[in-house]
Order: structure tokens, then sequence, then C-alpha cells
């Protein structure tokens, strides 16, 4: 009943329910109890709720409510939240929990992250939080990241973290990455993978074609401009 009700009050309470739903986080004992009471505080979406879902990311033994609390944590934008996020990957245990962290600063966009994410993409041994690693850095769109996804592309023996680290290449659209994919397209044997590298090169090529039409329009423009001077 008091998951139902948690749950009932981050549907329709709105701001007005933050304080109630955090004063029973603070004293509840069921886990799921304390898990409907987060989601509830991430749908409210509220910078009230930062500081108790921080608390419950670096406190609650639960790796349930840990996780749930990086994922509410994804969905509200306050200044707190990043070093907050960027403090408990490090010290987490739970892959699940480092996976939903991951995605989080990966939605938040923040360059601060980029180096932490790139160590766990080349270090961890769970093929999914390396996937979510790899979405992340293409959701932040740091240029940083573009020698680390190229190089996990070419060695990693999972197919979901290859794919997603081309995917992440066609949002940097890194022109001198394009050489590269060129040749892994040619090695990569999954029909999957070689369609997102292809993506990839395809995105550097209309980068490439929409800069050389810039500096066309930017060379003619000097041109008109330097006519009517003289």
């Amino acid at each position: 009943v008091r998951t139902e009700v948690a749950s009932g009050l981050g549907r329709i309470g709105g701001r007005a329910a933050i304080q109630p739903l955090v004063a029973i986080l603070k004293k509840e004992e069921s886990e799921a109890v304390r898990e409907a009471i987060i989601v509830s505080l991430g749908r409210i979406a509220n910078t009230t709720a930062v500081d108790p879902l921080i608390s419950s990311l670096k406190k609650d033994k639960s790796p349930v409510v840990r996780k749930s609390a990086a994922w509410a944590l994804r969905r509200i934008r306050d200044g707190r939240i990043t070093a907050a996020l960027m403090s408990q990957l490090d010290k987490e245990t739970f892959e699940a929990v480092k996976q939903e962290i991951i995605s989080s600063l990966g939605k938040h966009r923040e360059r601060k992250a980029v180096n932490a994410i790139i160590d766990t993409l080349k270090n961890s041994k769970d093929e999914q939080v390396r996937r979510s690693a790899a979405i992340a850095l293409g959701d932040i769109n740091d240029k940083k990241a573009v020698e680390p996804l190229l190089h996990q592309l070419e060695v990693d023996k999972n197919l979901e973290v290859r794919k997603y680290a081309a995917w992440s290449l066609s949002k940097l659209k890194s022109v001198n990455s394009k050489d590269l994919l060129e040749a892994l397209k040619k090695k990569e044997k999954d029909p999957q993978v070689k369609d997102m590298i292809q993506t990839a090169i395809s995105a550097i090529n209309e980068a490439i074609h929409q800069a050389e039409n810039e500096a066309k329009k930017a060379e003619e423009r000097s041109k008109r401009e330097e006519y009517y001077y003289f």
C-alpha cells in the first residue's frame, strides 16, 4: 500500500508532494517503498529533491534504490548533480548502478565527466557499462572522446559496444577519424556495426560538404565587400 501511495504522489502530487515523500524516505525500511519514492521524485523533477536524491545515491544500501536515484537525478538540471554522480561512479561496486550513473552523466552533457567516462569505457569488464559509456560520450559530444571511441571500435569484442562507439563517432563528426573508420569498416564482420560505421562516415562527409559550402559563401561575401569598397 505504501508503495502505491508513493507512486501516486509522484503522478499527481507535483512539487507539494516532495516534502512528505522525503520525510517518508528518511525513515522507510522497505526497499520497494524507497524505490517508489525515488521514482516519484524523479517524475516530479524539481530541484528541491536534489539533496535527498544525492543522499540516496551515496548512502542507500540497496543498489536498486541507488540505481533509481541516478535515474531520477538525470531528469533534473542542477549544478550539484554532476559532482555527485562522478563521485559515486568512482565508489560504486554494482555494475547496473554504474551503468545508470554513466547514462545520467551523458544526458547532462557534462564535459567535466568525459575523462571519467573514457576511463570506464577502456577499463570496465562489464559490456553493458562499456556500452553506456560509449553512448554517453556521443551525448556529451566532446572531441576528446574521438580517439578512445575509435580504439574501442577497433578492439572491443562486444558488437553492441562497437556499434555504439560508431554511433557516437557519427555525432562527433571528426574529419581526422574518417580514414581509420574506412579501414575499420573493411575489417568489421558484423553487418550492424558495419552499417553504423558507414553512418559515421556519411556524417563526416556531410560535415565536410557543409564546411566547404560555408567557406565558399564566406569567400563570395568577402569578394563582394572588396568590390563595393573599391
